[in-house]
C-alpha cells in the first residue's frame, strides 16, 4: 500500500514545473500550516518573477497542497504530512539549512512583532496570528538545538509570551534552560 502511495507521489512529483517543485518541497519546512506572507517571506526561487500565490494555487489545484479559510480573512496552507515527507527528501543539506534559517528568522521577526502588538495593545488578531505560528515557532526554535543564539533567544521571548498566555509553567521552565 505504501509503495502504491509513494508510486502515485513521484507520478505527481514529475508532472510539477520546476518552480512548483520548489514551492512544495519549501513548503515542507513549514509545520502546522502556513499563510502567504510567510510563503513570500521564506520560498526562494531561481526564477525571481515568479509569484508564490499563483504556485500556491496551482499546488492546491493539483491536490498537493491543503488550503482553508483561518480568521479575518486570511487564507492558510498546509501540505499533507505524506507530501511533506516526500517533498523534504528532495531537498540537498545546504538548500534545507538556508530554508531552515530563513524560516525560523522570518518567523522570530513576526514573532516579536506579533508579541508586542498582543502584549501592548491586547489586540485579538495578534494573539491569533501567535497562537497559529506556535507549530512554526516552536519547529525554528527546536531546529535550533540548544545553541544560544539571537535567534534562539528571540524565538523563546515569542515562545515563552504563549506560555505565560496558556499558564504552561513546566514548558516555560524547560524552554528557558535550553536557551540560557
Amino acid at each position: 500500500r505504501h509503495d502504491c502511495i509513494k508510486t502515485c507521489i513521484d507520478w505527481s512529483w514529475e508532472m510539477l514545473t520546476t518552480n512548483e517543485k520548489s514551492a512544495l518541497a519549501q513548503c515542507s519546512v513549514f509545520s502546522g500550516g502556513f499563510d502567504i506572507e510567510a510563503a513570500e517571506a521564506i520560498l526562494d526561487f531561481e526564477d525571481s518573477h515568479s509569484f508564490v500565490l499563483d504556485i500556491l494555487q496551482s499546488l492546491w489545484d493539483k491536490s498537493l497542497l491543503n488550503m482553508e479559510d483561518g480568521p479575518f480573512a486570511t487564507r492558510r496552507f498546509r501540505l499533507f504530512e505524506i507530501i511533506a515527507e516526500y517533498a523534504s527528501a528532495k531537498l540537498s543539506e545546504p538548500q534545507r539549512i538556508a530554508l531552515e534559517h530563513r524560516h525560523a528568522q522570518y518567523y522570530a521577526l513576526a514573532g516579536l512583532n506579533w508579541a508586542d502588538t498582543a502584549m501592548t495593545r491586547g489586540t485579538l488578531q495578534a494573539w491569533e496570528a501567535l497562537t497559529l505560528a506556535q507549530d512554526n515557532l516552536w519547529a525554528a526554535r527546536q531546529r535550533l538545538g540548544g545553541v544560544p543564539s539571537k535567534l534562539a533567544i528571540e524565538l523563546t521571548i515569542v515562545l515563552e509570551e504563549i506560555f505565560f498566555k496558556r499558564g504552561l509553567a513546566s514548558a516555560r521552565l524547560e524552554h528557558l534552560k535550553q536557551v540560557l
